[in-house]
């Protein structure tokens, strides 16, 4: 996970001051720090050999973060791309995604791409994010999973308007069908649930209560009359 790749970061970080403290300043700006393991700093250096100011720090395996920090921490607008997983563009705050970036998946089941806000390292707040089959999300956001108000335009063309807990649309909210069908009402796991209208495109109208996306128990069904349709 990404929270593996900063701490790993902040582990070299530290192994890396203990042998910068001793560098004279004149060596500290547009420093070029290498390991024995194939890792590389390349940046400036603050007092005490410390991370500070603009720095491209390059993983033995490729990942490589390039942008600024602050008493050797991540800290500002940054670039973090991780090798064969992702792509990481925004903000930073001690060692951590904070504030609004971006996050493009290179192989992933779940997510292909992230416009939203970070806090602590979390994706929460508002955003949009695009799924692997074209699908996409905008609205709230915690920790990653669609959480408050929100709309999903689904790759089939069904859309889903309400709030979401958890990932799903829960408590009220409203469906709509490629096909013209509309429901509004109560949801549960994003399936209707509850009291709900449901309206067709031939202008029947059922309105009563739903169970697991189904009608069931009470309810009423209003048609539209023959003239309505046009007929002499």
């Amino acid at each position: 996970m990404a929270g593996d790749r900063l701490r790993q970061f902040m582990s070299r970080v530290r192994a890396l001051l203990g042998r910068l403290v001793r560098m004279p300043a004149s060596q500290k700006k547009g420093s070029v720090v290498r390991f024995d393991d194939g890792d590389e700093y390349v940046g400036d250096l603050g007092p005490g050999g410390v991370l500070t100011g603009r720095g491209r720090y390059t993983f033995a395996d490729g990942s490589e973060y390039v942008g600024e920090f602050k008493d050797g921490k991540y800290s500002g607008w940054g670039s973090l791309f991780v090798t064969g997983r992702y792509r990481y563009r925004g903000q930073f705050v001690n060692g951590k995604r904070q504030g609004h970036g971006e996050i493009d998946t290179i192989k992933s089941s779940q997510y292909l791409r992230y416009k939203v806000d970070w806090v602590d390292d979390e994706m929460t707040g508002f955003g949009e994010m695009v799924y692997p089959d074209s699908a996409v999300y905008s609205g709230a956001m915690v920790k990653g999973l669609p959480h408050g108000v929100g709309t999903m335009r689904c790759s089939g063309g069904r859309v889903l308007c309400g709030e979401f807990r958890d990932g799903y649309l829960e408590g009220e909210g409203v469906d709509v069908w490629p096909d013209g069908r509309k429901y509004t009402g109560e949801f549960r796991g994003s399936m209707p649930h509850g009291k709900a209208k449901l309206e067709f495109p031939e202008g029947e109208i059922y309105e009563g209560d739903f169970v697991d996306g189904k009608r069931h128990g009470k309810g009423s069904a209003h048609f539209r009359r023959f003239a309505d349709l046009g007929a002499a």
